[in-house]
């Protein structure tokens, strides 16, 4: 493809990144997928570049709209990427080239030239960093004076996080292990079973992944697990196991004895789980989707289990960092559902409890109104219930001491990713009492 266009499928990929995954909630990864497939004529740098034109459109998104004065035209949008990187963008919208961008018009051509010459330091929180601006209060409360620092950090690329499974291998044995396959990484700073990679490096082929030595997962969801306290023998429920990362790392912990009961809504959600348990070596997860069977099983566990892990469905707005398009997709309508359905999930996971165990609450979000305000609303119901301070479980767990966390009440915890070098992980832990 010529380069005027691999710029007009940019252009049209974001337009239906943003027609699918805003809209009809699709992935990103699959809005991505399905337009490279319509399009096999393309070759790998053609797809690689179309692809990272996108994503820079989508995490400059809210900079662009300020800095376009609301002109939400993606080839104006593009367009002005370009001329912020020095190029000569106006050569590929002179409507010469074929299969290139048509020609724009002159007020976009001034709005453009514009637009590349403002201040951004003079913009919005919201367009500073690119999320809708209904969000800027939370997350000025979340962070204060770090403000700054951590949306920056969470607009940067992730390295890769990977867990060494307990079940077959430990941290140092896995490092060399990956090292004599040409991957070099660190030992994550908190996690006792991370190590920390740089971003995009493949690791699906290695040896050490397909023996499930390895798994990927933040070192911020490594410490959720953590914060779990799971031993062997124990009785738990995962909630909301998805495709089962946290799952893993309980059965890790727990030796493979005890039984852990990993509960989805969406069976499709579920459906990677089995191959991860065979490859990883974990006996002791049972799957189950919410269906009539499911429930059932769900009946059978009320007042037997030891812990309930409540990984609830969130904003995902820790998560930002890894996908540009997960700031566009939330409304405030959307976050109010989520927030109902968190508070539900409580509800039931305190159902399952016996005397004496806990519910751990966990969700990818920076916002109190999921977090802390979820907590709040849920012990004003439920009296039988006291907070336990998440250091109990990490300070002799963690390889240091994590610096403090951004919850207003510092029993929980809200990790940063500037300030943590992780996800931004909410973590509360909650007991019923004997």
């Amino acid at each position: 493809m010529r380069p005027a266009a691999r710029l007009q499928a940019a252009i049209e990929l974001t337009a239906e990144i943003e027609a699918e995954a805003f809209a009809a909630g699709l992935s990103l990864e699959d809005t991505v997928r399905r337009f490279l497939r319509q399009r096999r004529y393309a070759g790998g740098g053609d797809r690689r570049t179309v692809t990272g034109l996108a994503y820079d459109a989508m995490r400059h998104r809210g900079e662009d709209l300020w800095r376009l004065s609301g002109r939400d035209s993606m080839a104006c949008r593009l367009a002005l990427r370009l001329a912020l990187a020095g190029e000569n963008w106006q050569d590929f919208f002179s409507g010469g080239e074929p299969h290139g961008p048509s020609p724009l018009s002159p007020e976009d051509i001034a709005a453009i030239g514009e637009g590349a010459e403002a201040d951004i330091g003079e913009a919005p929180l919201a367009a500073r960093y690119n999320f809708p601006d209904f969000l800027t209060a939370p997350i000025e409360a979340r962070f204060g004076a770090s403000v700054d620092a951590e949306m920056a950090a969470l607009a940067q690329r992730p390295g890769l996080d990977l867990r060494a499974n307990g079940l077959k291998s430990n941290v140092d044995e896995v490092r060399k292990a990956i090292e004599k396959e040409g991957i070099i990484s660190k030992q994550t700073p908190f996690s006792p079973w991370g190590l920390r990679l740089p971003a995009g490096t493949a690791i699906q082929s290695l040896a050490s992944f397909t023996r499930g030595l390895i798994e990927v997962q933040d070192e911020g969801s490594q410490l959720a697990a953590l914060v779990t306290d799971a031993r062997p023998g124990q009785q738990v429920v995962d909630l909301c196991a998805g495709a089962g990362g946290k799952t893993l790392a309980l059965a890790a912990m727990m030796e493979n004895r005890g039984q852990i009961h990993a509960f989805d809504s969406d069976a499709r959600r579920l459906k990677p789980l089995a191959g991860r348990v065979q490859r990883a070596g974990v006996r002791n997860v049972q799957a189950h989707a919410r269906d009539d069977e499911g429930e059932a099983r769900l009946t059978t566990l009320k007042g037997r289990c030891d812990i309930v892990l409540v990984d609830a469905p969130c904003s995902g707005s820790g998560t930002w960092r890894r996908d540009p398009s997960l700031p566009w997709r939330l409304t405030a309508e959307r976050l109010g559902a989520l927030v109902g359905t968190q508070g539900k999930l409580l509800a039931e996971a305190a159902t399952l409890l016996r005397p004496g165990g806990r519910i751990v609450y966990v969700t990818c979000s920076l916002l109190p109104q999921e977090n802390e305000a979820v907590i709040a609303r849920f012990l004003e119901r439920n009296k039988a219930f006291e907070i336990i301070p998440y250091e109990e479980f990490l300070k002799e767990k963690v390889r240091s001491d994590l610096p403090p966390s951004y919850s207003s009440d510092t029993r929980f915890l809200q990790l940063g990713p500037a300030r943590h070098g992780t996800d931004g992980f909410f973590v509360a832990a909650l007991r019923l009492r004997d």
